[in-house]
């Protein structure tokens, strides 16, 4: 057990942020480091403008009463299989949990994850602290001195992940629309709450509707896409429109390989 702790404040030494360049200058007073870090994350997560594209007045198709009674049934035995399928060692969720703890004591906390899925069913939504997010930050070299030095990794609490990924996987065997797109894990619609560690303290506490993955720098040139139709849908022409891009359909070329219809 000694040697746990030794490798664990180890590595909290290590990647402990001990000076920090500020607007050019090495700066060792820790609340001024804070605030810098909190600043720079918050500028980068809150949305630089509000409009989004909106699909008011377009007709779509719609699924049937039948398909919106499977949709809405209860969670049942579907929960556990996406905990026994989830992968066992990612970074621990900011409660310290990995899905490995989850699908090891499965029979110990099911009472009380099936009680989370009840309370969600039954009012349609759940405590905000369930995607209240921590941002770690690794540094990416020795000797790390600017933000750009360290990696922000987001630790998401574990039941926020168990809950989209159900529904993800809900919506991803019935709502015809998706055809075979890829759905992504985080399909509830939700503001995020960040908050950056430094050195193991939290740091601020923003709202944002976007992601670390959004903020990389990579951003869609919708003047330079395309929007191709999967089955039979209406009014793509009027969608191409409201978001800015062309019209393409199958077969095409995409980064150099045929795709077929």
């Amino acid at each position: 057990m000694k040697f746990f702790h030794r490798v664990a404040n180890s590595h909290k030494r290590n990647h402990a942020i001990k000076s920090l360049s500020i607007d050019g200058f090495a700066s060792s007073n820790q609340p001024v480091i804070k605030d810098h870090l909190a600043g720079h994350f918050e500028e980068l997560l809150l949305e630089p403008f509000d409009w989004r594209p909106r699909l008011n007045g377009l007709d779509f198709e719609a699924i049937d009463q039948t398909s919106i009674v499977w949709l809405e049934r209860p969670f049942e035995e579907e929960v556990q299989q996406v905990v026994r399928k989830m992968n066992r060692d990612k970074a621990p969720s900011s409660d310290g949990f990995t899905m490995a703890f989850f699908q090891t004591f499965w029979e110990v906390v099911k009472e009380d994850v099936m009680q989370v899925f009840q309370e969600f069913f039954t009012f349609g939504k759940f405590e905000k602290c369930l995607n209240a997010t921590f941002i770690a930050l690794v540094p990416k070299k020795v000797g790390a001195m600017e933000v750009k030095d360290f990696c922000p990794i987001s630790l998401v609490g574990s039941m926020y992940k168990i809950l989209s990924k159900v529904l993800a996987n809900r919506m991803s065997m019935d709502m015809w629309f998706w055809g075979e797109m890829e759905i992504v894990d985080e399909a509830l619609c939700v503001k995020v709450r960040f908050s950056i560690l430094v050195n193991g303290d939290p740091v601020g506490f923003f709202n944002s509707l976007r992601g670390l993955c959004q903020v990389s720098g990579l951003k869609v040139n919708l003047t330079k896409s395309e929007l191709v139709a999967v089955d039979n849908i209406r009014n793509v022409r009027g969608l191409a429109s409201i978001l800015g891009c062309g019209v393409s359909s199958l077969s095409m070329k995409y980064l150099s390989l045929q795709s077929q219809d």
